[in-house]
């Protein structure tokens, strides 16, 4: 095999996009040629390199200050349709059950009447 390679075919070999023959020949070139099989660790490299830049692990520090925000995300939601509702709640019973509110009254009124005997 020459050393003219082409370099995105050792690429390719790298990624598994060639023939399995042309990838056997590649395999059997690498073997004798130091300067071609260095050649490809440097791709491996590179390429193990481009997949990790830039991954980091967030600190410690900065996810305690984070997750605090992102419950009251959760949290304001939730408390304002629980007013909303208690506060629909109280209108429908007050609109369609208004002789209950009577009723109450009425009972509070003559216990009120019953202790000042």
């Amino acid at each position: 095999m020459s050393h003219e390679l082409n370099k995105e075919e050792l690429s390719a070999y790298i990624d598994g996009e060639l023939t399995p023959a042309r990838q056997a020949e590649l395999v059997v070139h690498l073997g004798g040629c130091q300067g071609c099989a260095a050649y490809v660790e440097r791709l491996k490299k590179a390429r193990v390199e481009f997949k990790t830049h830039g991954v980091e692990k967030v600190p410690a520090k900065v996810l305690a200050a984070v997750k605090p925000r992102s419950r009251m995300k959760v949290l304001v939601p939730v408390l304002a349709a629980l007013v909303g509702l208690f506060m629909l709640t109280g209108i429908a019973f007050k609109r369609f059950l208004p002789g209950l509110f009577s009723q109450i009254q009425g009972m509070i009124s003559g216990a009120a009447n019953e202790m000042g005997k």
